[in-house]
Parts: C-alpha cells; structure tokens; sequence
C-alpha cells in the first residue's frame, strides 16, 4: 500500500471517526506523523471491542510492528475517519490494515496507509500464545461480510 493507487477501499468494513485534537498539531499546521500511530491504536480498540468482544483481562496482545505511508496531510478541520481491516491472520500473529480518508464533499480523499502486526499474548505467563478460536472466527465473520 505504499501509493494511493494501491488500496481498495471497498475491503475495508469497519471504520473509527478521528477525532482531531489541538494538540495533534504541529508547527505546519497538520496533524503531526507520529500522532496517526494514536489514531490506529484508537481504531484497533474500536475494532476489537465491537467485532471480537477481545477481553482484556484474559488474552492481550503485542503491537510488533508498525508500516505507515503518508501520502497527504490532515488538517485540524479535516472529517476524516480510520478504515481498518485484518488482512492476514496466523496461529499466533496477524495483520491489520488503516486508511486515513478525509471527506472531500462526497468523495473519499486517501491521506495515510499502515500496516500493523499484532501477536496474542499471555501478561500473566510473558508469552505469545495462539490466538483464541473464538476470536479467529469473529474475525473471520466480520471480514467476510
């Protein structure tokens, strides 16, 4: 996803509005880059509550790695939200999906793409663990649709 003619919108299901605040925004009048890794934590929340039902206190989960593309700035104004999806999903890890699109009138206007690894993981015994089938197969359910 490193150019704007590289994404497909359409597979992207759930969507987290960004809420722009003050302090997002840097000496040139944009949301600063390192903020956006803020606004995919958001969504990841979002995401897992609404779609898995993750409970936190018995399974949680490292971020490994974090791939983000800008590709235009957003700006304190800007209605934009966060299109996520979960694009790959292993015994252990998985891959999520962002698109940051402002609304341009009635069309959608690319901003950013990322890509996110995550492992489940045990707090309580400091290992990764497989990810739970139940939570496999909402995602599974959900990506589906």
């Amino acid at each position: 996803m490193s150019t704007s003619q590289e994404f497909d919108r359409n597979l992207f299901l759930f969507q987290s509005p960004i809420h722009i605040r003050w302090a997002d925004i840097d000496a040139l009048q944009h949301v600063n880059n390192a903020v956006y890794l803020s606004y995919f934590e958001q969504a990841r929340i979002d995401y897992f509550r609404e779609v898995v039902s993750w409970d936190w206190d018995k399974i949680g989960m490292i971020l490994a790695s974090n791939t983000v593309n800008y590709h235009k700035p957003l700006f304190p104004r800007d209605k934009a939200s966060v299109w996520m999806r979960t694009s790959r999903i292993g015994n252990k890890s998985f891959e999520m999906e962002y698109l940051v699109i402002r609304m341009k009138g009635e069309q959608e206007e690319l901003l950013t793409s990322a890509k996110a690894v995550l492992v489940a993981y045990d707090y309580r015994k400091d290992l990764t663990i497989p990810l739970p089938e139940a939570y496999r197969q909402a995602i599974l359910d959900f990506e589906k649709a």
